[in-house]
């Protein structure tokens, strides 16, 4: 089972790329483009 701690999950329906919402209190999104971390922001 996947544990989120209460964060929701988002997959783009254009390139399958998942999303988890920012961490209450954060202001970050955790993105993973084909089984790869990508950090917001980054130029990848």
């Amino acid at each position: 089972m996947l544990d989120l701690s209460g964060r929701q999950l988002y997959r783009c329906r254009h390139c399958g790329a998942f999303a988890t919402s920012p961490t209450e209190g954060g202001d970050e999104w955790s993105f993973n483009v084909h089984g790869q971390v990508v950090m917001p922001g980054g130029d990848d």
